[in-house]
């Protein structure tokens, strides 16, 4: 899979990713800082990349099942997880995202969409 972490997201979720065997690009890396987050999400969607991001309340109306404006990026977003957290969370997380990555290579919308609560992984 195609990772492109957002700036807010610590760099151990990236390595967690990459040692798992991911392909993981940072935003901070290859655009400025504050990059306003439609501009990341269409960078993600060119490269039909998910998006890490703690930024929930933004992404999800930008990267969604209908009326998408990203309609080959998906997401993976943290929701009230703390940042020392969301490496720990994105372990326990991936053999469900990868599972629910090939199931969704089957169908029309290939898309993953997954919030990540302190309690929760919730997958669409």
């Amino acid at each position: 899979m195609r990772f492109l972490l957002d700036e807010c997201i610590r760099r151990a979720v990236g390595d967690v990713l990459r040692t798992a065997g991911h392909n993981v690009e940072e935003s901070r890396d290859r655009l400025p800082p504050a990059t306003p987050d439609p501009v990341v999400s269409a960078l993600a969607d060119e490269e039909s990349a998910i998006v890490v991001t703690a930024n929930h309340k933004h992404f999800k109306s930008i990267i969604q099942r209908t009326n998408s404006q990203c309609p080959r990026g998906g997401l993976v977003a943290f929701d009230r997880c703390s940042d020392v957290d969301t490496d720990t969370r994105m372990i326990e997380a991936l053999p469900f995202i990868e599972l629910a990555y090939i199931q969704r290579q089957t169908t029309d919308d290939t898309r993953i969409i997954v919030t990540i609560t302190p309690s929760t992984i919730v997958i669409r």
